[in-house]
Parts: structure tokens; sequence; C-alpha cells
């Protein structure tokens, strides 16, 4: 007896591996002249593995680390800056203005290497859009230790920041040699009036392009 014909099934149109398939047809992948040139992974590969733990650590956002200084009234020494753990609440009031303080220790974001630091403070001022991330270096947050290298630290973290953002309660004007760094590009530096106003100076090499919306010399309102 012959055996009747049976209707063949429906072609698998779902499912990771069709999908997988169809995205490599759509590059061109799976024509003759191209398919030598997939091979299998080795897992066990040093540099594989080293590969993908270097992949995990790409930030899917533009990482910024800013510098935020404290600049007391008739400080001008670094030292004295670096040492300051007592702002004023006009100082306070701007830092919780510009970014959010985050634990440091449950944070998940971009902290610029200062979880991988001990005596640096419990927080940081963070902020973040859906493409960057500021995370700011305050030396006022980071513990005074009496020891001559903790003050090195805070320099080297500050130091390392390309923008400077001061705020000078100081009766004479800033001077950015006060802290010296090859890596600084611009200072924002903010004087606040008795008048209640805020002056603004910005100060940048000469091949750093300009920096908006606040010009030099502008005097600005909260």
């Amino acid at each position: 007896l012959s055996t009747p014909a049976k209707i063949p099934p429906a072609p698998i149109t779902t499912g990771p591996f069709r999908k997988s398939r169809l995205f490599l047809s759509h590059l061109g992948c799976l024509s003759f002249s191209t398919r030598n040139i997939f091979k299998m992974i080795n897992y066990e590969d040093a540099r594989f593995k080293r590969f993908v733990k270097e992949f995990d650590k790409i930030q899917g956002r533009t990482p910024i680390k800013v510098g935020l200084l404290y600049i007391a009234s008739g400080q001008e020494e670094e030292s004295e800056i670096f040492k300051n753990d007592n702002p004023s609440d006009l100082y306070k009031e701007f830092v919780q203005g510009l970014a959010a303080i985050v634990d440091l220790k449950k944070h998940s974001g971009y902290a610029a290497a200062l979880e991988r630091h001990r005596d640096v403070g419990e927080d940081l001022p963070y902020y973040a859009t859906p493409w960057v991330e500021l995370a700011f270096h305050e030396p006022v947050r980071m513990p005074n230790v009496d020891r001559e290298e903790h003050l090195v630290m805070k320099k080297r973290h500050v130091g390392n920041d390309l923008i400077h953002v001061i705020w000078s309660e100081h009766q004479l004007d800033y001077q950015t040699s006060t802290i010296v760094s090859q890596f600084n590009a611009a200072h924002v530096i903010i004087y606040p009036l008795r008048n209640g106003l805020f002056r603004i100076q910005i100060a940048q090499k000469k091949n750093v392009s300009f920096i908006g919306p606040l010009i030099h010399n502008m005097v600005i309102r909260k």
C-alpha cells in the first residue's frame, strides 16, 4: 500500500537561532564567499576572558570628572583650600542644586575612581543624563587626615580633572596658578556678591572651544 502524502511542517520563523541567522544573512555574512570568516570561540582562551572583562567596564554614557573647590575668605594657599571642611551655607545650597549627593558605597554609576580609594569620604555629588555622567571631586567632603600623603591624594584627584568649578568667597580674584595641573583645561569661578548676585569668571586654555552658556564676567542670579 502506498503511504499517503503528509503536509510538511511549517518553517521555523521565530526563536533566537532564526533571528540570528536572519540578522547575519542581512549583513551578507552567510554567502559562500564569507562563511570562512567565522571561527568558533575558545571560551577558555585567556585573551577572550580578558576582553570580556574589559568590555563590561565600557561606559554606556560619557563619564566626566569635575573638580569642585570651596575657597573661604582670605584663603590663598593650596594647602588651605584642600583642608577646608566647614563651607558656608550658601556654598552647600549651591552644591545641592548642582548635583545629587549619593552614597559612595551604594552608588553603581560613575564615581571618578573614588570607589577604589580610602579616606575619600562617604558620598559624592553626582549628576547624570541619558548621555553623560558627571562625578565631582570635592575636597570638602574628603576627611582631613593628619598625613601629608592624604593632602597629596586630594590634589591628585582634583589635578586629574579637566574642569574646575571654584566657589570663591575671597575678596580678591582667584589665581588659576594656585592649583597647577597639566590636565586641567578650564576654570569656572563663582563669586557670591553682597547683593545676592553671582559674578562668573571663565578661564580656559587656548585650544579649548567656547564654554557656555555662561560667559566671562557675567553676573547672574539664582
